[in-house]
């Protein structure tokens, strides 16, 4: 027990801490401190207002007869005048949250314990020549080693800086011999008595700080094991949940696959007698669009056949009156042969497509030069509509793998919608240009152009832009989508760039591709000028000129 007191009076707890340990108590303490201080400063503040009045309006007179008490009031101005700069500093300090100093701080808590302290003894000294007490220096020394914690070292600098100045100010002061002794044993007795007390004070301290440390340090072991122990737990209920999920997860699969294995079984039992049904019936369809193109294209050549001779007889038979008129007619009925020769080969053709029986044969082929001489021709055919035809190619040259019969196709399908949709002086144009590894072929005019909602289905089967009975131009809708297809069997793509009221762009992509196996291209298509005009006249039959 005596070791523990020991211990506790010459500050061995406080000496054993480690340096961060220390610097961390020093922190807390400082702060600790100020927050007392800043409580006893205030209330001796007021009491120091309070005296100051006693001074003023009691003891004034006294002020001749006894210099003590003139005194007593300038160390009571002194002291006021010492607070108000430490509350001051303090609400300074407290301001500053960001920029606060472990060193000011200690300053200003030390600051006002010796002033105090030095206050309280300069005090007891001149309370002598009024009383002969030197009670006040004792209280004040006792009140801050109970209150005010401070490691041993800084309450032996203090308490025996103040204690030089209490018997420095005796000695001064105070002429009486016996006076001096007493006032020095007894002083000396109680600042000891003090400087013990506050050590004992700043033990406790250390001990609480101590033990609070190790409670912490516990309460974040047990905190930290229970999280851990959570965290355990979590993963395992997660694990086991993940697991009991794949599991039940994967019977559902299975089940899942059993059902559908069923499923599909009894559905491609279904679908057998259906796929075999639907073959019959691909194979009744092609064969009766077979077919129907030789028994429509019989009659329909016995026809234009028969118009041709009427034609001839007109010529001999008829005067030049009746000649023209019965010539309008036969012009009639051959321009509507061709218009049901084209509908017919477009059928047939869409059909073909569908089952996959329809033939592209490609040939290494001057591009230029095949959509320059479709362009032409085509020139001379629309000079009755006075509507302008206009080539241009940026390339002299290129040649790529095409059909050309499928090529001509195209370009007559897109030249006889611009036609058809073109007033009278409008322009056409053709343009070839060739970008990266492709050939950019345009086809574009000056004509009503198409709806922006009509864009994307502008190419499907059967799809019109005016579907009304009393439209001005004529045509089946397959025309497009069968130019689309062609198209794409080229390893190309087709696209629609139109305003309504200013024209239409029908811009095609084709790749430039060449057959490595021919050692030859050609240049034209394969054809007697009878031929072209045929087909341009095929081509345009929906085209009244």
């Amino acid at each position: 027990m005596t070791t523990s007191i020991v211990k506790k009076i010459c500050g061995v707890e406080y000496y054993r801490l480690k340096e961060e340990e220390r610097h961390e108590l020093n922190v807390k303490q400082i702060e600790a401190n100020l927050i007392i201080e800043k409580k006893l400063v205030t209330i001796l503040f007021f009491i120091g207002v309070v005296l100051l009045y006693f001074d003023i309006t009691k003891f004034q007179r006294l002020w001749y007869q006894n210099p003590a008490y003139k005194r007593l009031f300038y160390l009571h101005i002194a002291i006021m005048i010492v607070f108000s700069i430490f509350l001051v500093l303090v609400r300074l300090r407290n301001r500053s949250l960001k920029k606060r100093s472990i060193r000011f701080d200690k300053a200003l808590s030390y600051g006002v314990i010796v002033s105090v302290l030095v206050w309280c003894a300069l005090l007891s000294i001149n309370a002598q020549f009024m009383h002969g007490q030197m009670s006040a220096y004792i209280i004040g020394a006792f009140c801050i080693s109970s209150t005010i914690r401070m490691n041993p070292r800084s309450n032996f600098i203090i308490y025996s800086f103040s204690y030089i100045v209490f018997v420095t100010g005796l000695l001064i002061y105070q002429h009486d011999f016996n006076q001096i002794v007493g006032s020095i044993i007894n002083s000396s007795f109680l600042i000891v008595l003090a400087i013990v007390t506050a050590n004992i004070h700043f033990s406790n301290y250390i001990n609480d700080f101590i033990n609070k440390k190790i409670i912490f340090q516990k309460n974040q072991e047990l905190e930290n094991s229970q999280k851990n122990l959570e965290d355990s737990l979590k993963s395992r209920s997660d694990k086991l949940y993940r697991y009991n999920k794949i599991l039940i997860d994967e019977i559902n699969k299975r089940h899942e696959l059993e059902m559908d294995a069923l499923k599909n079984k009894l559905k491609y039992e279904q679908e057998k007698g259906f796929l075999n049904e639907k073959i019959e019936y691909e194979k009744l369809r092609t064969e009766f669009f077979a077919n129907l193109s030789h028994e429509l294209r019989t009659p329909l050549n016995v026809i234009f056949s028969a118009q041709q001779i009427l034609s001839l007889f007109v010529q001999d038979c008829f005067e030049k009156d009746k000649s023209e008129k019965a010539n309008k007619y036969l012009k009639i009925i051959k321009q509507n042969c061709y218009r049901l020769i084209r509908l017919i080969g477009n059928l047939i053709d869409i059909t073909k497509i569908d089952v996959g029986s329809f033939n592209i044969e490609f040939q290494n082929h001057d591009i230029v030069n095949l959509i320059e001489s479709i362009a032409l021709s085509v020139s001379d055919f629309i000079k009755d509509k006075e509507i302008s035809l206009i080539f241009k190619s940026s390339i002299d040259e290129r040649i790529i793998a095409c059909d050309p019969d499928k090529i001509e196709r195209m370009i007559l399908n897109l030249l006889s919608n611009a036609v058809k949709f073109t007033p009278k002086d409008g322009k056409i144009f053709v343009n070839i240009d060739e970008e990266d590894d492709r050939v950019i072929i345009s086809v574009k005019d000056t004509g009503i152009g198409i709806p922006k909602e009509k864009h994307d289905s502008i190419f499907e089967r059967f799809v019109q832009v005016d579907k009304s009975t009393m439209r001005k131009s004529e045509g089946s809708g397959i025309g497009l989508a069968l130019v689309k297809s062609l198209v794409e069997m080229h390893g190309g793509i087709i696209r629609l760039e139109s305003i309504e009221g200013e024209g239409s762009e029908f811009i095609i992509e084709l790749p430039i591709r060449i057959l490595e196996d021919a050692n030859e291209y050609h240049s034209e298509i394969a054809c007697t000028k009878h031929e072209k005009v045929e087909k341009i006249d095929v081509e345009f039959s929906d085209i009244y000129l």
